[in-house]
């Protein structure tokens, strides 16, 4: 049921797991759940502690504290690069600056640069600044943007280190190249898109985050793209065998080789941006499976590759045994009214055949069940499902009912992010000086928000650089707490009868030799029920 927040709670530190005397006090919560306490901790070992605020038999949060001798570092260094996103072919220009924590500018000091490039070392000029030029090293095929990291960090004889990293976006390419894979009565569709990659219309990194590229979608291009079709085999190698002492058979024992060809090549142009390759009839086996490879290239003639699976690359596997799983096609991490579509995995591969399915949708109890007649549905994400919601359900494949493992979807909750922005009344201030902060909330669209209940803590700004803060309390508040257990049964019984040696050539027949067997070592009787339903069979 739904906790409500206390007016009072206990705030406790442990001191160790025995411990029947922690430390603790009494804080006062007020509505927004924020608080504020005092503990004590001198003569505590150095160690990590945990603390932990409750009311009466719930326990609302729990974190770790380290204590210990620390030396606070000298200096203070901000990085960062003069764009948000760059081009592969652009310079990267990074700037730092240093300085100690009173402002003054730590002038003549060695620093080294640490990046995606390697190792240099540098000096700060007499402002304490330090610049970099670095040239990005193109090794992909791909326009999805790479991460280049760069850090910052003294080189001397310091007592302790003070460093400060940073990372920006670079794409290799200036185009972008999206494909969607249909299935439709045995055969695949695959439709391209082509688009310029407009830098221009982001303003923060947040613009390019979670794989969402749809504020820089330029313009279209209509240029060639190309498709190839891969076809990638198993080779079994028999290796030796043993001899099954339960069965009395000789198994034998194999190892598979892969190898990969191109078997065909079709190709297109964009117009208006988008193109289809139809009637990709390519099936997939046991031993053999298919992939296609796009490919095109941007305003500079760089190459841009994707590849499209029609089944994933797995390994094969002598098994019989069928293990079906639901898969979010795409991303399992969604907005409010968001939707994505949920296929059925057969073996890590999507199921091929027809037949029906039941699904239910999860939490801490079945929230909704039905049945498709397809392998495969759409979820709409709702504000139920927050923060989280598991499928689970069943596959009838026309004969036989199989159990269907879970997936899980998970909230998104970026649409719900502020950001605060805080200003003082001045840059500089004597001890016991009063201070007066300035606090502006904004939501997503850069509106301000009325009635937000705001936290400030102030702190030793060296403690940061010796303990930085990770917060997330968008992360916390929204974190997946849902993890329900589901047992599953189906009354058909799966049996692995390969492996066994029954199945190879030169053996007993595999299925035949089990068909044969069977029937000469089983006798059948038929027999009718009387009026009160029963009958009686006797075997002799």
């Amino acid at each position: 049921g739904k906790s409500e927040i206390p007016g009072s709670a206990e705030l406790r530190l442990d001191i160790g797991s025995n411990d029947s005397t922690p430390l603790k006090t009494e804080v006062q919560v007020n509505k927004s759940g924020t608080f504020s306490g005092k503990l004590k901790i001198d003569g505590l070992a150095s160690g990590q502690y945990r603390l932990t605020l409750s009311s009466g038999e719930t326990d609302y949060c729990t974190s770790y504290i380290s204590v210990g001798e620390y030396i606070k570092p000298a200096f203070t260094i901000d990085a960062g690069f003069d764009k948000i996103a760059y081009f592969g072919w652009e310079h990267l220009n990074m700037t730092a600056a240093a300085s100690f924590f009173d402002g003054t500018p730590a002038s003549n000091i060695p620093f080294s640069i640490d990046s995606s490039n390697g190792t240099s070392e540098q000096t700060s000029d007499k402002n304490g600044a330090i610049s970099k030029r670095f040239t990005y090293k193109d090794t992909e095929n791909t326009w999805y943007p790479q991460s280049f990291y760069c850090s910052v960090g003294t080189a001397g004889a310091e007592d302790t280190m003070s460093q400060t990293e940073t990372f920006v976006n670079v794409f290799p390419r200036d185009t972008m190249l999206n494909a969607k894979l249909s299935e439709n009565s045995g055969s695949f569709s695959i439709e391209a898109e082509t688009n310029r990659i407009d830098l221009s219309k982001i303003s923060s990194a947040q613009d390019i985050s979670d794989n969402d590229y749809s504020k820089i979608k330029g313009a279209v291009a209509d240029i060639p793209v190309t498709l190839k079709i891969m076809e990638v085999t198993w080779k079994k190698n028999k290796t030796g065998s043993y001899y099954d002492y339960i069965n009395k058979v000789v198994v034998p024992k194999y190892e598979y080789e892969k190898s990969e060809k191109q078997i065909k090549v079709y190709k297109s142009s964009t117009t208006g941006g988008k193109t289809t390759f139809e009637n990709l009839a390519y099936k997939n086996y046991v031993d053999r499976y298919y992939y296609g490879i796009l490919e095109c290239s941007d305003s500079r003639g760089g190459k841009i590759g994707q590849t499209i699976y029609f089944c994933g690359d797995s390994y094969p596997n002598d098994s019989s045994i069928k293990n079906y799983y639901f898969s979010a096609d795409g991303k399992n991490s969604l907005s409010s009214g968001e939707s994505t579509n949920i296929r059925l995995m057969e073996n890590s591969r999507p199921v091929q055949g027809k037949g029906r399915v039941l699904y239910a949708a999860v939490r801490s109890g079945i929230m909704d069940s039905k049945t498709v007649n397809s392998t495969g549905f759409s979820y709409t994400f709702g504000k139920n499902d927050i923060p989280n919601v598991m499928f689970a359900g069943a596959y009838f494949d026309g004969k036989n009912i199989y159990p269907v493992s879970s997936e899980t979807l998970y909230y998104n909750p970026e649409e719900m992010r502020l950001t605060v922005e805080a200003s003082a009344d001045s840059d500089k201030y004597s001890p016991g000086q009063s201070v007066k902060f300035g606090i502006l909330v904004k939501d997503k669209n850069n509106k301000p928000v009325p009635n937000a209940s705001v936290c400030v803590s102030v702190v030793d700004e060296a403690a940061f650089a010796v303990a930085n803060q990770i917060a997330d309390p968008l992360g916390n508040i929204y974190s997946k707490y849902f993890y329900p257990i589901i047992n599953t049964y189906a009354s058909y019984v799966q049996h692995d009868f390969s492996g066994s040696g029954l199945a190879e050539k030169g053996g007993e027949g595999g299925s035949d030799y089990i068909r044969k067997n069977f029937l000469d070592t089983a006798s059948f009787l038929t027999g009718t029920t009387g009026e009160d339903g029963r009958c009686s069979l006797t075997f002799a």
